[in-house]
């Protein structure tokens, strides 16, 4: 647009200083310039009005759609959320299979696979409906009936009066997203104890047990608490467990607690005097990667709970408190990583004199499970301590379990199970609201603890009793000793080192002959 001013005052000059002696060459030159000068200059007009006509236009959709756009910033920032937690399988699924015998890798990744299958689907089909019925019992929300509580099957995306099991969106698309986002948690319950069992109990067995604990048991402990239930009411506000500490960690933990206790240790893990051996994993590369997996899952684990992240407001120029919290979410699950690892190193190298690698990444997923309850309202050098007393105290806890005949071996009792009721108990003594140093607090997060501790106890207990009764608890001895890849697979996971008999199944599902 510069050019051409400079190109017009000088053909005016020339006309001006020889009008009948210009070259009619440059005549036509400048005719075409002065052309496309006022052309443009139309043009610059028309934009400038299409331009206002468009802002005139849409100023009253946006501010009529502002519901809208709020909807759909929240509902992709619980999807993303939602990846995260699902990619925490694969950190569960590389974990489990470093931590045990390398005959036994395809019965542990086969395992994980079937809980989030099972899980998740009974989860969708009944779980989602127990939520509201759970929060009802002893408390004044109001019993739905059977088409409510399945409201979500005929897609009208009605839900029941009261507080509702998707945070009170009634729309089909969002109520179904956040029952994805839930299933993913209910899923992980389910796994924590998968690899607890690892080695002995029957695939069959394992694959009933996951399924009712991530479509019943966890339903019901998330009705319990997040839904309104009773432990939400006790004084002091109820329960507090922002992300799930509880809900689904501490309730992973007491399952893995009953199932080892009553399937009982593998046959080569104590010798005959009752001594324990030490039945290392065949890959501490893999433990090591699935520990770093589950840690970035983390993040959407924690930040996934400020669910509601932008809000318009009534004025349309208001953020939601949320969308403010999560960087101190993010903060104290970050603190609480190196936290846990550095209080678990402390105490291997205090109780045996140097550093255990599996010890301390287990004490750094310890710090993010106790982490969970608190890591909204916690002050970032509360994070620290707890973290390290989560650390500190799983060999410790690892060692005493194993002393009493439980054989847990990937630890997830001292990891899921005791770092989340320490942290469950530490909220009154780090947080930064009206409960700190309460002790009405500290009473309602020990009876809430233990009312969802028991319930998870007495259906885990239920559902073992009857998969003993038909005879699907434990592997055979012959399968367990000989390899539960190969006895209940038929394939292995490193056929390279498996004798040949006359042929061996590899992890592809091809046999390979003996020559």
């Amino acid at each position: 647009m510069a050019f051409f001013p400079k190109v017009l005052v000088t053909v005016e000059f020339h006309e001006s200083w020889r009008p009948s002696g210009l070259p009619r060459r440059d005549r036509v030159r400048g005719t075409v310039y002065r052309r496309r000068e006022a052309l443009m200059t139309e043009r610059k007009k028309q934009q400038i009005e299409i331009t206002r006509t468009l802002m005139d236009s849409l100023t009253i959709p946006l501010q009529a759609e502002l519901g809208s756009t709020e909807l759909a910033i929240n509902l992709i920032w619980v999807m993303m959320c939602t990846f995260l937690v699902f990619i925490m399988h694969a950190g569960f699924a590389m974990l489990e299979s470093g931590q045990v015998r390398s005959k036994n890798v395809v019965n542990q990744l086969t395992k994980n696979i079937v809980t989030w299958a099972g899980g998740f689907t009974l989860y969708f089909l009944i779980g989602h409906a127990i939520i509201p019925v759970t929060a009802a019992i002893a408390t004044s929300e109001p019993m739905p009936t059977l088409a409510e509580a399945f409201y979500y099957w005929n897609g009208a995306g009605v839900g029941f009066s009261g507080t509702g099991a998707s945070g009170g969106l009634t729309s089909t698309m969002s109520d179904w997203i956040y029952i994805v986002f839930n299933g993913a948690f209910a899923a992980t319950t389910a796994s924590i104890v998968s690899g607890t069992v690892a080695g002995r109990m029957n695939i069959h067995g394992y694959a009933i047990l996951g399924t009712i604990l991530a479509g019943v048991v966890f339903p019901i402990t998330f009705g319990l608490h997040f839904a309104g239930g009773f432990v939400s009411t006790l004084p002091a506000g109820g329960l507090n467990d922002f992300a799930g500490g509880i809900v689904v960690h501490m309730t992973g933990g007491v399952a893995a607690l009953t199932a080892a206790y009553l399937v009982g240790p593998r046959i080569e893990k104590y010798r005959d005097d009752g001594t324990a051996r030490k039945l290392p994993g065949h890959s501490p590369a893999f433990t090591v990667f699935g520990t770093l997996i589950l840690a970035f899952g983390w993040f959407g684990f924690n930040n996934g709970m400020a669910s509601f992240v932008f809000d318009f407001g009534t004025t349309g120029q208001t953020f939601a408190t949320q969308w403010q919290d999560i960087p101190r979410v993010m903060t104290n699950t970050i603190l609480v990583m190196g936290a846990g690892a550095i209080g678990a190193t402390i105490a291997s190298v205090y109780r045996d004199g140097e550093i255990k690698l599996l010890e301390s990444t287990n004490g750094w997923l310890a710090g993010l499970v106790a982490v969970c309850p608190i890591a909204l309202g916690a002050t970032w050098f509360g994070t620290l301590g707890v973290g390290l007393l989560a650390g500190f105290q799983l060999p410790f806890v690892s060692s005493y379990l194993e002393n009493k005949g439980i054989d847990d071996v990937v630890d997830a009792i001292p990891v899921h199970g005791t770092a989340a009721f320490l942290g469950g108990a530490a909220y009154p003594f780090v947080t930064t609201t009206s409960e700190f140093l309460s002790p009405w607090s500290l009473f309602s997060q020990i009876v809430g603890m233990s009312i969802i501790g028991i319930v998870t106890a007495l259906i885990t207990a239920a559902t073992i009793f009857a998969i003993r009764g038909v005879g699907l608890e434990r592997a055979s001895r012959e399968g367990e000793l000989g390899g539960l890849d190969e006895h209940e697979h038929s394939m292995v996971a490193y056929p390279q080192f498996a004798p040949l008999d006359d042929s061996t199944t590899t992890a592809e599902g091809s046999t390979v002959d003996d020559d």
